[in-house]
């Protein structure tokens, strides 16, 4: 369902930031976070094809070229606007100025990104690695209005949360409003890549939704992190920064009302500093 939002009342409309290690998995974990932002807003279709072209396209790069053959930071972030939608993806590799003279593939993934987006900058920046800059031309698809909006410019100049998150994918978004979809699509697309049955991927879906549900309510500030960890034995998340005092209630359940939490989940934490609070939630593999 897209979101509701009154354009004229926010520079940037949302942003997402994505944080993941440049192995393999990485590609598909963006594209991911592409599809979900793309239609919570409208995007155009074929504006949603170029920019998911254009970031695959940096990505790969990232992934094949950027640490000689090891694996490092890979960073995407998505801004939505009124008109156009912005994508960074940065690097802490070898920088552009000394794979891309001599690299076919990085050339031909130079020329792609060029030709989908509207605009793009290829940056060095200081402490290294490279920083791929792509604009799109069009902004979301409707502009109906939501409730209690803050902007994502306002969200970035909050305090930063006391919460230090780590993990396989760790993601800033704001507004709170967009963590349903993408929260439940990267937990069952790293699940799967885990090796997790579709059984137990649909319970963590159901556990997913269960915990943004409750985030709506429970955000403390206008923008929220969750970090996502999984391999063949376990599946984490940790969900930061809510109110204090506002979780402890998930880790009980009625018969009544039995809670997806409860029921699928083996751990659930509750970790609270003097403003915040965070939830973590343990998965292990069944079947």
């Amino acid at each position: 369902m897209p979101l509701d939002l009154d354009l004229a009342t926010v520079s940037d409309l949302a942003t997402v930031s994505l944080e993941v290690n440049s192995g393999p998995d990485a590609p598909m974990l963006v594209r991911r976070v592409l599809s979900s932002v793309g239609e919570r807003f409208s995007l155009d279709q074929n504006t949603l094809d170029d920019i998911k072209l254009g970031v695959s396209a940096a990505c790969n790069n990232v992934v094949v070229h950027a640490y000689g053959g090891d694996s490092g930071p890979l960073a995407v972030n998505v801004r939505v606007r009124a008109e156009s939608t912005e994508v960074t993806v940065r690097d802490h590799g070898l920088g552009i100025r000394h794979v891309a003279p001599a690299i076919d593939r990085t050339r031909f993934g130079l020329a792609v990104i060029g030709a989908v987006s509207q605009q793009a900058e290829f940056l060095s920046p200081r402490d290294g690695g490279t920083q791929v800059r792509m604009q799109f031309s069009a902004g979301p698809g409707r502009s109906p209005p939501l409730p209690a909006l803050m902007s994502a410019d306002e969200s970035d100049r909050g305090a930063p949360s006391p919460f230090a998150l780590s993990g396989d994918a760790v993601v800033t978004l704001a507004p709170v409003a967009l963590l349903g979809s993408l929260l439940g699509r990267l937990s069952t697309t790293l699940a799967s890549l885990r090796q997790f049955s579709l059984d137990r991927a649909g319970e963590i879906e159901q556990v997913m939704g269960a915990l943004a549900h409750h985030a709506l309510r429970a955000a403390s500030e206008g923008r929220i992190s969750f970090a996502l960890l999984a391999d063949d034995s376990r599946f984490e998340v940790k969900l930061a920064p809510l109110r204090t005092g506002s979780s402890g209630a998930l880790r009980t359940s009625s018969r009544r009302r039995p809670s997806a939490l409860r029921t699928f989940s083996e751990e659930i934490a509750v970790d609270a500093s003097k403003d915040h609070e965070s939830i973590h939630v343990v998965m292990l593999p069944r079947g």
